[in-house]
């Protein structure tokens, strides 16, 4: 369902910057989200698109920065299996994301 190619919520820093350090939150760009519109793909939303909550309300998308993950960012990616977290399929998330 994922591939190596991934984009992710993050603060832009330099481009040797962003090489050096690893990458620690953001959702990769083929997570599904729920919206008003349905499940969508993490990387297809859009400022103003609503999304839900843990609390079951919908807020907007405030802001979005896009960062591509190089195929050795696998490293830093941790597999969890459908049915850990309620997840209905297998999910894989960046190691410092918080669930």
């Amino acid at each position: 369902m994922f591939r190596n190619e991934c984009t992710r919520i993050t603060t832009a820093g330099s481009a040797a910057n962003q090489r050096a350090m690893p990458i620690g939150t953001g959702l990769l760009a083929e997570t599904l989200v729920e919206t008003q519109n349905g499940w969508q793909a993490a990387g297809m939303l859009r400022m103003g698109d609503r999304v839900y909550t843990l609390d079951g309300g919908a807020a907007p998308v405030l802001g979005l920065d896009r960062q591509w993950i190089a195929h050795e960012g696998d490293r830093y990616l941790v597999q969890v299996p459908g049915g850990t977290i309620d997840n209905d399929a297998d999910l894989r998330l960046l190691a410092g994301q918080h669930v």
